[in-house]
């Protein structure tokens, strides 16, 4: 009989691996660290823990150092997981692991798992009348083993979590639903700001972003910018106003229309924090864009979204897209656009015919590599080696897409802008979140005007450190003398000088026979076994 672990009716469902060391030690499913980290992730991500049903995807722990079939796995399955599984409805499994997939019938090996993430999995098989033998949603998760081995690999396991969270709430839709409200004339953007004092019970707070052709503040052309003010229609569905200035690098405006569009956003960015507040993630960038955009300084964004996530969890990456699918389970929405700039990337990588690109090296002020081939009959075009092949390659993303994409962005932001606020509520942090932004601008201020410098205590501190070197070197080398008369030019970053001149030559050090080692160990334990042991032989 299999073991479990939690309320036999859950609808949430965590089938890991196989039972434990500490499992059989103790006589106690699911005792170990391992489970104690998944219910504080899973209690992060929304779940209740103490509603969730713990149960393996083996019944008894191999007592073989041969890894199980899927053959061996899915008999043992049908035998013993699946009438738990069966004997209630389930609408969320998590499957930690190639293993537990397998048993779960998703996959026909333990195998290959990173490639089911993020989608709703379902099992093969049948209850004997043509039917599913279980309709619940199934999300390829992590196996609990590299919780423990690599603490950042929690951060990609909440990424599953938020997910299946999103689907076992009911909401199935690839992407948040969104109203998208083209900007096409000046007065439009103070428009937006007064629907927002009057949708909202507080001062707004409006997200923004920035879609460029390049990645230089100081240069850079913003071709579209996206702004959402927080608040829904209708519908449900969260309001965006986008502008786009240009679509391929084609000016979509006269230069007095776009003269009086920069106006506009100059009176509205000029006034943040005055009935209504501004937020971006990374700031910086999107901040300092916009100085470059309307031509002096401004008061900037309030909050960098960013920097509030640091200040929640400053583990895992810190981009907009992974925290999108980690904290709101909408991971991926930026796939179209990466595969169409990737496109752009690789045709460059081979004879031009694009006029788009010839368009983008003659903007950059240079000239495409020629080579004439088949005697002088053939000329062709290369890209230069000195520029790079991303190029403007956003901004030559066809229109209908990066239009979508940059309002996804600004509602995105706005999102995990409320996610974070919460937290850092919740967590009394609200202090810090505001200094670290406040020092976030100060250091963008002295990115712009750089530095300065005394040169004379930095020559002077230089010298000091030299001579603190030159006099640890000669104390240190007494040292060694001390112990060993005979060693001559001790490097104290070599690993062999260390080991040589604590532990003597290397014939005199004591070696592990790992053959010896591995007859002292019980068949059958797996690597967390192994890496227990190896922590009690460090120790020793």
């Amino acid at each position: 009989m299999i073991n479990y672990s939690g309320p036999i009716d859950a609808d949430v469902v965590v089938v890991t691996d196989q039972p434990s060391a500490d499992d059989e030690i103790h006589d106690k499913p699911f005792s170990d660290e391992q489970t104690e980290t998944i219910k504080e992730l899973l209690d992060y991500s929304g779940f209740d823990p103490d509603n969730t049903l713990f149960v393996y995807g083996l019944a008894n722990r191999r007592n073989t150092r041969r890894a199980a079939s899927g053959e061996e796995i899915r008999e043992d399955a049908m035998e013993n997981l699946l009438p738990v599984l069966t004997a209630h409805e389930r609408k969320t499994i998590f499957a930690m692991g190639n293993n537990a997939l397998c048993a779960l019938g998703v996959t026909a090996k333990p195998e290959g798992i990173n490639s089911y993430k993020l989608q709703t999995l379902k099992t093969r098989y049948s209850d004997g009348e043509g039917n599913l033998a279980t309709n619940a949603n199934i999300i390829a998760g992590i196996n609990p083993y590299f919780l423990l081995k690599e603490p950042d690999e929690g951060e990609v396991f909440l990424t599953d979590l938020a997910y299946g969270f999103r689907l076992h709430s009911g909401n199935t839709q690839e992407q948040v639903p969104v109203e998208v409200i083209e900007i096409t004339k000046p007065e439009q953007i103070q428009e937006m700001v007064d629907r927002a004092k009057r949708e909202l019970d507080d001062v707004p707070y409006i997200a923004y972003d920035h879609e460029t052709d390049d990645l230089d503040r100081d240069t850079a052309i913003v071709i579209m910018s996206a702004f959402c003010p927080g608040f829904k229609n209708d519908k449900g569905e969260y309001v965006v106003y986008v502008w786009a200035g240009y679509d391929k690098m084609q000016p979509r405006y006269t230069p007095e229309e776009m003269a009086a569009f920069i106006t506009a956003f100059d009176e509205f960015y000029s006034n943040v924090n005055n009935g209504y507040h501004l937020i971006a993630f990374n700031a910086n960038f999107d901040d300092w864009v916009t100085e470059t955009m309307v031509g002096h300084k401004l008061p900037g964004s309030t909050f960098d979204v960013m920097l509030m996530k640091w200040v929640v969890n400053n583990l895992g990456a810190n981009d907009l897209k992974t925290n999108t699918g980690k904290y709101i389970g909408y991971p991926n929405y930026e796939r179209v656009v990466v595969e169409k700039f990737k496109e752009i990337k690789a045709r460059r990588s081979k004879i031009l015919t694009d006029p788009e690109d010839f368009a983008t090296i003659k903007r950059r002020g240079l000239e495409p590599e020629v080579k004439v081939v088949r005697k002088g009959k053939v000329t062709n075009y290369y890209w230069p080696k000195n520029l790079d092949k991303g190029a403007e390659g956003y901004a030559l993303i066809d229109f209908e897409t990066l239009f979508k994409y940059a309002a996804y962005d600004a509602v995105y932001t706005r999102m995990l802008f409320d996610v974070f606020a919460k937290k850092i509520q919740q967590q009394g942090l609200s202090k810090s979140m505001k200094l670290r932004h406040r020092i976030g601008k100060l250091l963008m201020r002295c990115e712009q005007r750089g530095f300065l410098m005394d040169t004379e205590i930095n020559d002077n501190f230089e010298t000091e450190l030299t001579q603190i070197e030159k006099d640890c070197r000669t104390k240190l080398n007494d040292i060694v003398y001390k112990i060993d008369p005979d060693f001559k030019d001790f490097n104290p970053n070599s690993n062999d000088h260390l080991a040589k001149l604590l532990y003597g030559a290397p014939d005199l050090i004591p070696e592990i026979d790992m053959d010896s080692l591995l007859e002292q160990v019980p068949r059958g334990w797996r690597e967390s076994d192994y890496f227990a042991l190896w922590k009690d032989v460090a120790k020793f």
